[in-house]
């Protein structure tokens, strides 16, 4: 294909998606960068994964299609060749991408001298569909009671995200089990049953609290509950205080930069069109996906600003990235059903769960966590947490200097302190 071609299919794309790019999370921000990382408790003859961001991310209010096209050379940095080679590497085999930013980890592949490490595929239902898992547990565990942790990330994101993360969490008597919510990174991508506004959120929440349900009780995890800990991401966490508010599969929640609380009556009101493509469930990842050769190019907008393109490891997140950007639509079409346009939420949890009548999570602790320059409205999460106090439940709320939305990338030093601190 000629280049003259091959700009001519970008113009087209770009046209015909033009209302769509801004939601990109807004590239009008200029570089930040944010704290030192934490040393890699795991010695080995791998790198250390560096502890460095570029950008805070912000709400998903769309950005004028002209300053979109005046910056697109900025905006998506990846050549339109090396986009290809993606294209072919995706087709090819898409699990690599998982596979090559896990190998970043000195306990993966191959074990280290304490700890060793697999990706499990759990079925879940009659037709086959699966989570999956990536899970970390010592070679030699000590006495003590177990302890499993459960890595669950936000929306559109993946497992691979809490990269910087896991070695702050093993020890002799902690399994991690980062997982990828149904439909969503690297679990089976089965078509989603429901449509906006014809379905009620009522059902997509049991859709998901049922394919986890079975999740948990496959892993044997219910029996233990006591020792189980939770540390959901934005939808992630607006998902699994749900769950946690009918079963008692585990003692504490870490609430981080949870989606779905409060509304913040600050925020300015999208555009008209942004709410109609939001509640259609088109998004960038629709752009994506229809963007052939040059998805992996429009994703190096999101990668080259979310995680910097002289990071060591910038190739690895990047493939990683466009490897679950540009698969199937399923799980993300959750968004709309309970979220409404520019992220806040038809039916906050702050009225609708955290009640005298309804909270029924009395056995569980709370850990809320926003970072100083997050986009989330963290006065619900404040009165929550009086709420919770004044049931004399087990509460705290902390903030992440330096981060944004993702703290747990932004400042993971501070945050898996926080995490260590309250898994004594």
């Amino acid at each position: 294909m000629s280049s003259q071609s091959t700009s001519s299919q970008f113009w087209r794309i770009a046209r015909r998606y033009r209302d769509v790019v801004g939601m990109f999370n807004k590239f009008q921000r200029e570089p930040v960068s944010v704290g030192a990382g934490v040393a890699n408790p795991v010695a080995s003859n791998k790198e250390a994964v560096p502890a460095s961001t570029v950008r805070k991310s912000t709400a998903p209010i769309g950005l004028p299609f002209l300053q979109i096209v005046s910056s697109l050379h900025k905006l998506f940095p990846l050549s339109i060749t090396e986009s290809s080679e993606d294209y072919k590497q995706f087709h090819a085999n898409k699990e690599q991408f998982q596979e090559d930013l896990l190998s970043i980890l000195p306990y993966y592949p191959e074990p280290s001298a304490k700890f060793s490490s697999k990706i499990i595929k759990t079925v879940i239902d009659d037709d086959g569909n699966f989570i999956n898992e990536f899970q970390i547990k010592p070679i030699q565990p000590s006495e003590k009671p177990m302890k499993h942790v459960i890595l669950v990330h936000g929306y559109g994101a993946g497992l691979g995200f809490y990269l910087k993360n896991f070695d702050s969490l093993l020890a002799e008597n902690v399994v991690v089990h980062a997982i990828d919510l149904p439909g969503y990174g690297f679990s089976s991508r089965s078509t989603f049953p429901f449509q906006y506004p014809k379905d009620s959120c009522q059902q997509v929440e049991e859709y998901f609290d049922d394919l986890l349900c079975k999740w948990f009780e496959k892993k044997g995890l219910p029996s233990s509950w006591e020792n189980n800990y939770v540390v959901a991401h934005s939808m992630g966490a607006y998902i699994l205080s749900l769950y946690a508010n009918k079963h008692k599969h585990f003692k504490k929640i870490f609430m981080c930069s949870p989606g779905g609380i409060s509304r913040n009556n600050e925020m300015p009101a999208p555009p008209w069109w942004f709410t109609k493509l939001w509640d259609q469930n088109i998004s960038p990842f629709s752009l994506i996906r229809n963007a052939d050769q040059l998805g992996s190019k429009l994703v190096s907008g999101w990668t080259s600003r979310r995680f910097g393109l002289h990071h060591q490891h910038f190739d690895k997140l990047h493939h990683y990235t466009y490897g679950i950007f540009n698969q199937p639509g399923s799980g993300e079409y959750m968004l709309s059903f309970m979220l409404g346009c520019g992220g806040w939420p038809r039916v906050p949890l702050e009225t609708r769960l955290f009640t005298e009548e309804n909270f029924k999570s009395d056995h569980l602790d709370w850990v809320w966590l926003y970072g100083d320059n997050d986009w989330m409205d963290i006065n619900g999460a404040k009165r929550i947490n009086d709420f919770l106090k004044s049931k004399s439940i087990n509460t705290k709320l902390e903030v992440i200097p330096n981060a944004g939305h993702h703290l747990y990338w932004d400042n993971d030093s501070f945050f898996n302190s926080i995490l260590r601190e309250e898994m004594r």
